[in-house]
């Protein structure tokens, strides 16, 4: 199975939130991890506000930046370009999404396509409800750890 995180899933390997441990189960046992490149400012992004809000020690920060940069290089990382980034824009309209959001919705969306005919299915993770919704409606599965919608 190949599981889509967005941002807020992919936090949690990171930093110690709700669901961490079973997110972090769950993605061990997966055959890929994907997500869109848009992740990578914004998991550097909320680990720097982490460390600011004191969630993180200093020498924590440095371990979990180490490895998620070290996590990046086995990712499956879904570019962005003109096509995704207009079809995003008619995302956010039609579901009120962020446009973070929409570009992984988009992204995710991508990638179904991009697997119709691989035998390994994929699923979508997200903790953003907002987020999981749109998913459901846009008829990506979802996985058991996404909220309920």
């Amino acid at each position: 199975m190949i599981v889509y995180c967005d941002t807020s899933a992919l936090i949690k390997l990171y930093v110690d939130e709700t669901h961490s441990g079973a997110v972090t189960k769950a993605l061990s046992e997966t055959d890929a991890i994907a997500t869109s490149l848009l992740a990578y400012p914004e998991t550097r992004a909320t680990l720097a506000r982490a460390r600011r809000d004191k969630r993180l020690r200093p020498s924590d920060f440095r371990q979990a930046l180490a490895q998620f940069q070290q996590d990046w290089a086995s990712y499956v990382v879904l570019d962005t370009h003109q096509a995704l980034m207009l079809h995003a824009g008619e995302l956010a309209e039609h579901h009120a999404l962020r446009g973070a959001d929409a570009i992984h919705l988009a992204s995710a969306i991508q990638l179904a396509h991009d697997l119709q005919s691989s035998p390994k299915p994929m699923v979508f993770l997200a903790f953003d409800i907002q987020l999981a919704r749109a998913a459901a409606r846009e008829q990506l599965p979802l996985h058991a750890l996404s909220p309920k919608t």
